[in-house]
């Protein structure tokens, strides 16, 4: 039985990037010498040009060359009549006071799809034209409006610019094209995300939290990226084109989308790493659910839980990794469900389909170009087990599962995968999605999971806490997932039976795209391979 292929959008190499650049900026030489910062402190919660405002500091920092800094001197709320001036001189700092004691509502522009480019307007835009300028964001919320904040990030290697947004709220925007925040660069750019969270954003194609493209490195850190949907996938963030992304101690939960990769998508680059992340309640009409990586040299899952995404094709799989080489290590990938309850955690290959009877086991891992898939579901009949999918070239160095923990049953493995010391078939006892501490929510394993000091702890990487800030190594070895459970303190003379687990918490721009965008749009055309049951 064959499966329709998928149609989520893959938008066009440079897209948003070029869009940018060709919207009249051109990638400048370093300056020669940088001018002094220019700092400006935000007093009133007005929106208009008078001094004092959060917009005539944005007029400011477009007036003067070099860097600027803005300060706010105000709590409370900002209403956007319209979209900010866009920053395009130099590097730019605004730092507030703290994601809960400042709120920008963002302005809501509507765009003329009657002429071509035309997009609306991000209320915040950074177009540097200083090669190594930074655009550094903190401490406030933007709630609401078309998209939150688009950058371009110009440089060259030896003056790199950066972007950083950290303790940063962006929720309930509603971008026409992708993403709540968008970052681009010319591939020498580096962005960060760290300590935020991404919520009910609706993008109107793709990356409906986050859109990333042409960055040389970009990572997500102690980022809650949840409740958020985009017509064409890559809804919690989608990476094109993005050289090295690492995605660490966060947690993509409950992102929808009717086509495919409801958590995360990526295309070209490098490597794509997951550390210390959980992937949860994430749902695609189509598949991969949770992650799903293709055209990147290496994808890496290190100490991560990816559990209960669902997907409303049969047999399709929450995390596909459609790479030449990936690795595995010390994750929990189980729970995971497509229709009629199919588990499906996992496919691995170039050009995959799934296939075979619904009542049939079909689970095969392999490496490289090829499949592996579990579409097992309830039935009466008593089908036998029937692995699909054939084998490709194998990469040069081969690719690895070891120490993790998988809801799926193995009937048949790839000898090329260097299995090691991993469990398929086995209940991990994961509790809800909750708070158990730290700043995003996480499964916390039972004291009974197989996954306790089931871990292999030669690849924590000078990791010394788990994703929630607790202690990584507690017991005999370190836990399988992206939490460690935490010892079971016991008062001398009290029954062991009567103490709770616990889980201890450590402590204008208008951004001319439209026209670029549309016109590169082509189907991502995920390849389909027959597979034939053997």
């Amino acid at each position: 039985m064959q499966k329709s292929s998928s149609s989520v959008t893959r938008w066009g190499a440079s897209t948003f990037a070029c869009a940018l650049v060709c919207s009249g900026v051109a990638v400048a030489a370093p300056a020669s010498a940088v001018p002094a910062a220019t700092a400006v402190s935000v007093t009133s919660l007005a929106d208009t040009e008078t001094p004092g405002t959060l917009r005539s500091a944005f007029i400011a920092a477009e007036a003067t060359p070099g860097a600027d800094e803005i300060t706010f001197a105000v709590t409370g709320t900002i209403t956007l009549e319209s979209p900010l001036p866009t920053v395009t001189r130099g590097g730019v700092s605004i730092v507030g006071p703290g994601s809960s004691e400042l709120t920008i509502m963002g302005a809501t522009v509507p765009v003329n799809e009657d002429e071509p480019g035309s997009i609306e307007p991000y209320s915040m835009t950074f177009l540097s034209d200083t090669s190594g300028a930074s655009v550094v964001i903190s401490g406030l919320t933007i709630s609401g409006g078309s998209g939150a904040i688009a950058a371009l990030l110009n440089g060259d290697e030896s003056a790199v610019p950066t972007f950083t947004l950290s303790d940063v709220v962006i929720e309930n925007t509603v971008p026409y094209v992708g993403g709540a925040l968008a970052v681009a660069g010319n591939m020498a750019g580096t962005a960060s995300i760290v300590n935020s969270v991404f919520s009910n954003n609706r993008g109107g194609s793709i990356g409906g939290a986050v859109f990333a493209a042409g960055l040389s490195t970009f990572t997500v850190d102690s980022t809650t990226i949840d409740g958020n949907t985009a017509v064409n996938g890559g809804t919690g963030l989608y990476a094109w084109e993005v050289d090295a992304v690492r995605v660490v101690n966060t947690t993509f939960s409950n992102n929808t989308t009717p086509n495919a990769a409801a958590g995360y998508f990526s295309a070209g680059g490098t490597s794509v790493e997951f550390v210390q992340s959980t992937f949860s309640g994430n749902v695609a009409e189509e598949f991969g659910s949770a992650i799903f990586v293709v055209d990147t040299e290496t994808a890496t899952i290190q100490h991560s839980t990816v559990t209960a995404n669902g997907s409303a094709t049969a047999s399709s799989p929450a995390v596909i990794l459609n790479v030449p080489q990936f690795s595995i290590d010390s994750s929990i990938l189980s729970g995971n469900r497509s229709s009629a309850a199919v588990p499906t955690d996992f496919a691995f290959g170039d050009e995959w389909i799934p296939t075979g009877a619904l009542d049939a086991m079909v689970t095969e891992v392999q490496a490289g170009s090829t499949f592996a898939a579990d579409a097992s579901a309830p039935s009466e009949s008593s089908a036998s087990s029937a692995p699909v999918a054939a084998g490709s070239p194998m990469p040069v160095q081969p690719s690895t599962i070891s120490s993790s923990l998988f809801g799926q049953a193995a009937t048949s493995v790839d000898p090329s995968i260097d299995v090691t010391n991993s469990l398929f078939g086995a209940d991990a006892q994961l509790g809800a999605l909750t708070d158990n501490g730290g700043r995003t929510l996480t499964h916390l394993p039972a004291a009974t999971s197989p996954a306790i000091d089931a871990g292999n702890a030669a690849t924590l990487a000078g990791l010394t806490t788990d994703q929630r800030g607790s202690a990584r190594v507690v017991g005999a070895g370190v836990d399988v997932g992206s939490v460690e459970v935490q010892a079971i303190v016991t008062p001398a003379g009290a029954p062991k039976a009567e103490l709770a687990e616990t889980g201890m918490d450590a402590s204008g721009i208008l951004l001319a795209v439209g026209a670029l965008m549309l016109a590169g749009i082509a189907a991502l055309g995920v390849r389909r391979r027959r597979a034939h049951m053997k």
